[in-house]
C-alpha cells in the first residue's frame, strides 16, 4: 500500500463523514473513494482582541458597550464577531460563548 493510500481515509459513499471536516483531497482512483480531511480545531486561534470581545459578550454586553470599553467602533466589534463566528463555525453569540467555554479557552 502506498504512503498516500495510508494517509487517505476511505469513506465509501458516505458524504456525511466530511460535513464538519475541511476536505483537503477527494479522489477515486479505483472503485473506492478516498478523502483526506482536516478535522475542525477544538481550539481555534483567536487573537487577544477576539478573546476580549468574547469575554465581554459572555458578560452580556451589547456591541455598543463593547465598542466603548475597547475604544473601537461598533462596526469593528461586529466585524470581529463575524470573523469569530466563522472561525468557530457558530451562528449566535450564545453558541460562540458556549463553544469557547466548552474548549476551556475562557476562564
Amino acid at each position: 500500500m502506498t504512503k498516500l493510500r495510508q494517509l487517505l481515509v476511505c469513506v465509501g459513499h458516505d458524504p456525511a463523514f466530511t460535513d464538519d471536516h475541511e476536505v483537503i483531497l477527494d479522489i477515486q482512483p479505483d472503485t473506492v473513494r478516498y478523502v483526506l480531511t482536516c478535522a475542525p480545531s477544538a481550539h481555534p486561534n483567536l487573537s487577544p482582541r477576539e478573546h476580549e470581545i468574547v469575554r465581554l459578550v459572555a458578560r452580556g454586553f451589547p456591541n455598543k458597550t463593547i465598542a466603548r470599553a475597547l475604544n473601537i467602533s461598533p462596526c469593528t466589534v461586529a466585524t470581529h464577531l463575524r470573523r469569530i463566528f466563522t472561525r468557530l463555525g457558530v451562528n449566535s453569540r450564545a453558541e460562540m460563548v458556549a463553544r469557547i467555554l466548552g474548549s476551556g479557552e475562557m476562564q
